[in-house]
């Protein structure tokens, strides 16, 4: 029976649980200078309450259970190191992948070291000499590079739960992508060529095996003619540098490799098997180009960084408007999207954010697309106009409002740079508050998901559903590449009266080792990890008279489900 007394204690319990556990969320307008640290971090997962009722459903967060706990014995390397962060707003709560450089800006000795650190400034782990490409491949391992003594850096994998590292048997410069479906590795390599009376530098884009078998490769020079030497003359050590290869985009699917030479204001799309040129997008492609307002361009960008795939036919790179052919002496850096039609070869501004003065920079720098739609901006010089911040690392809206920033003051002679930034979690992320109907008598709920981090591929984990702690369903659940969202539905069946707990617990395919329940426990660079939990109260009222009111309608085809 439905006791009034009961449930009036009920809410004041839960009430009490949703007051403690704002002790732990972000508060949305907040402003803290501190000290990289080790730190106790507590991030609430995403437990929910469904009340439900005669006609509607209730959804209420009510706190949560993910906990990483620090080792008291691990001492931060960079634990001098100034930074400042603000946030207001909703902004993608997790962690940030970088290498962090601090230059000495009389003798230019740079020192290198690449972080974990959460959203709120903490160290979760630091590799000294490490340092970019920095970007996972899998949720335990990152590929990165370390100078080893060649002219170029080594591409290096760092497993971060065991802090082991296997150097790789091939280097390169700027970029490594990782081509998921041969298990090999894309890397540029630079080249001197005399034409004429000038010396020129052009890449080579090399794929190579972990032990460094070379088994495809495209000359840049192929496609790119010297007549596009940049009408600035970008020089390097002496030579003509035709391309600067910065970024390279691998789509599993479609088999091609998206190329970003920065010098030519001009992406490429290459054919895999081939090695075919298909099209060229900027000052030297075959696209019509257009403006965020419908006006027709010339050129889009000058002197991009990081290009990378967020949607089909959508791209996002950094746009650092250097040796900008116009004129303009407005020198201001955006982060931009393009969308394009392969039909009608036409490219449109689709998304653009252009940052005050005080972020210019000229060279490296980054931009992401964020699961909630946010976008995170990496302004990476170590020197500012009209501010004494050096790296300056920016998550603003889809509107263009800043709502998270994270900026390191420079210091007499010490400056810090920062090439490019990503964003990740350790887990899975599901939606705080999942989407539920009855069909007939049973109980759907469904959940937006996201996986760890963005990727190229669609990643298939493997699941289980715990109904009041007992395991009702096995399943394997794929979530999207780009980071875009997938549904997870789940069919609680035919639910007694009271109180049911929901738990839904994701298993990674490919280290076999479970992200969530409290059952498992790993050690992750010093740090004890428990895992997260997705937790539903369900309380089901008036039963039977919902289920009367069900039978009346008619439902969807059950496949859909």
């Amino acid at each position: 029976m439905y006791n009034r007394e009961t449930n009036q204690s009920l809410f004041i319990f839960v009430f009490l649980i949703l007051i403690i556990s704002l002790l732990f969320i972000n508060n949305p307008s907040i402003t803290n200078t501190t000290l990289l640290k080790w730190n106790e971090f507590y991030f609430n997962s995403q437990s929910h309450q469904l009340k439900l009722e005669e006609s509607y459903i209730e959804k209420n967060l009510v706190g949560g259970s993910f906990n990483y706990q620090s080792s008291k014995s691990m001492i931060p390397i960079l634990k001098e190191v100034e930074m400042n962060i603000t946030s207001s707003g909703d902004f993608f709560a997790g962690y940030n992948l970088f290498e962090l450089i601090e230059i000495n800006d009389t003798s230019k000795e740079k020192k290198r070291t690449l972080l974990i650190t959460s959203t709120e400034g903490d160290i979760f782990a630091e590799m000294k000499g490490y340092q970019h490409p920095a970007k996972f491949l899998t949720p335990d391992t990152v590929l990165c590079a370390k100078n080893i003594g060649n002219k170029e850096a080594n591409a290096v994998i760092w497993d971060i739960k065991d802090n082991t590292t296997q150097i790789l048997d091939f280097f390169g410069h700027h970029d490594f992508e990782w081509n998921f479906n041969n298990d090999t590795f894309f890397a540029f390599q630079k080249y001197r060529i005399k034409i004429g009376a000038q010396e020129y530098i052009y890449d080579t884009i090399n794929e190579y095996t972990k032990k460094g078998q070379l088994v495809w490769y495209i000359d840049t020079r192929s496609f790119i003619p010297p007549s596009q030497w940049c009408p600035f003359q970008d020089l390097e050590a002496g030579a003509a540098d035709i391309t600067h290869s910065n970024s390279i985009f691998y789509d599993t699917e479609e088999d091609v490799v998206y190329y970003n030479p920065r010098n030519l204001n001009t992406f490429y799309k290459i054919d895999h098997k081939s090695g075919e040129v298909i099209w060229g997008l900027g000052e030297y492609g075959n696209f019509t180009l257009f403006d965020l307002h419908g006006r027709q361009k010339e050129v889009l960008f000058y002197h991009p960084h990081s290009l990378e795939m967020v949607d089909e036919n959508t791209f996002i790179l950094f746009d650092n408007n250097f040796h900008n052919q116009t004129g303009n002496p407005k020198s201001r850096c955006r982060m931009l999207e393009i969308t394009i039609n392969e039909t009608t070869m036409m490219a449109n501004e689709s998304w653009a954010w252009s940052a005050p003065q005080e972020y210019y920079s000229a060279v490296l720098c980054d931009a992401d697309r964020l699961p909630n739609g946010n976008r995170l901006g990496t302004f990476g010089m170590n020197h500012h106009p009209n501010t004494n911040l050096g790296a300056r690392i920016v998550e603003v809206n889809a509107t263009g409002q800043i709502v998270w920033e994270m900026n390191f003051p420079n210091k007499e002679e010490i400056s810090y740079r920062i090439y490019h930034v990503d964003r990740f979690r350790f887990s899975p992320t599901l939606s705080p508050a999942p989407d539920t109907k009855y069909r007939k008598n049973d109980l759907i709920v469904t959940w937006q998901t996201w996986y760890n981090f963005r990727t190229n591929r669609q990643v298939t984990e493997s699941y289980t559903i715990y109904l009041d702690d007992e395991p009702i369903y096995y399943g394997e659940h794929t979530f999207d590449k780009f980071w875009r969202a997938t549904n997870l539905t789940v069919n609680l069946g035919d639910l007694e009266l009271g109180t049911h707990d929901i738990t839904v617990e994701f298993t990674d395919s490919n280290i076999n080792t479970s992200f969530t329940g409290t059952s498992s426990n790993q050690v992750i660079f010093g740090l004890d990890l428990y895992g997260i939990l997705f937790i539903i109260n369900i309380r089901i009222f008036s039963r039977r008279r919902r289920r009367k009111n069900d039978e009346s309608k008619n439902f969807d085809n059950p496949a859909s489900y």
